[in-house]
C-alpha cells in the first residue's frame, strides 16, 4: 500500500461543489455520448465503457431521461453537435506532468483554449506522447465512508476484506486519512466494483483514470497554491472531463 496523493482531496472537494451545477451533469453525459461512440454501442451489456460511465452518472444523481438523451445522440438517433473526446498532455508549473481528458463539439476552440490554460498557468502544452509516458491507465475505485484514521493506523478495514480485493483484481490499495484508493487493470474494474459492493463496502467514486507512475512532491506553500490554482483552471474548463498529474501537494 502507497499514500495518496493530496491532489485528490483538492479535487474532490471541488467535484462536490461542482455536483450542485448543471455542468457537472453535461459532462456526465457527454462521457456517456462518447463511450456510445467509441466504446462499441448503445448496449451497456457490451459495452463496458458505456455501463462504466451511466453508472457514474446514476450515482451523481443526473436524472433518467438525460442518461437515455446522451445514449440516443451517441447512436446517432438525437441532434445536437457532434462530440469527440481529446487527451492532451503537458507541463504545468514546477514541471508537473499533467494529462487533460475533455469532449468537445468544437475541436479547434477546445484546443487553443487548453493551450492558453497552460500558457497562463506557466506551463506547457505538448504533443502527443510528451507525457503519457510517465503515466498507465487504470480502473480506480474510491471509497471515503470510512472516519479519519487514529494516529498509526494504515487501513481501517480488516485483512479479510484486503484480501477479498486482492483476489477480486485489485493491484494496489492506497489510503490517505479517510480515503481509500483501489487500483485495478482497466479490465478488471467492473468486477472489482462488484466484489467491493459485495463486501458492503459504499463507493464514492470509480473511473479509469491516467495514474502517475511515480509522483513529484511539491511542499513549498506556494508552489503548491501555484500548481493548485493552475490544475483547478483546468478542470473549471467547460469541455475538460478530467484532470490527472504527477504532482504530490504535502
Amino acid at each position: 500500500m502507497s499514500k495518496h496523493s493530496k491532489w485528490a482531496k483538492i479535487k474532490r472537494k471541488k467535484e462536490v461543489t461542482d455536483n450542485k451545477k448543471g455542468a457537472a451533469f453535461t459532462k456526465l453525459t457527454n462521457n456517456i455520448t462518447i463511450a456510445v461512440k467509441e466504446g462499441g454501442g448503445p448496449d451497456p451489456d457490451s459495452n463496458f465503457k458505456l455501463r462504466l460511465t451511466i453508472d457514474a452518472a446514476r450515482a451523481q444523481n443526473v436524472p433518467k431521461e438525460n442518461i437515455e438523451r446522451a445514449i440516443q445522440r451517441g447512436a446517432g438517433k438525437a441532434g445536437g453537435a457532434a462530440l469527440e473526446q481529446l487527451l492532451f498532455e503537458g507541463y504545468g508549473p514546477e514541471k508537473i506532468a499533467v494529462m487533460v481528458e475533455a469532449t468537445t463539439d468544437s475541436r479547434n476552440r477546445t484546443v487553443s483554449e487548453v493551450k492558453h490554460l497552460f500558457t497562463a498557468g506557466g506551463g506547457t502544452m505538448g504533443g502527443t506522447g510528451s507525457v503519457a509516458w510517465q503515466f498507465e491507465k487504470k480502473g480506480v475505485i474510491r471509497i471515503s465512508n470510512f472516519p479519519a484514521l487514529p494516529a498509526g493506523r494504515q487501513f481501517p478495514i480488516s485483512n479479510d476484506i484486503e484480501l477479498a480485493l486482492i483476489d477480486a483484481g485489485a493491484d494496489d490499495i492506497r489510503t490517505d486519512d479517510d480515503i481509500i484508493t483501489i487500483l485495478t487493470a482497466p479490465e478488471h474494474l467492473q468486477h472489482l466494483k462488484e466484489a467491493v459492493e459485495r463486501l458492503d463496502l459504499t463507493i464514492d467514486e470509480f473511473n479509469l483514470e491516467w495514474i502517475a507512475k511515480e509522483t513529484i512532491a511539491i511542499s513549498d506553500p506556494a508552489a503548491q497554491e501555484r500548481v493548485a490554482e493552475f490544475l483547478q483552471s483546468l478542470e473549471e474548463h467547460d469541455d475538460v472531463i478530467a484532470v490527472f498529474t504527477n504532482a504530490a501537494l504535502e
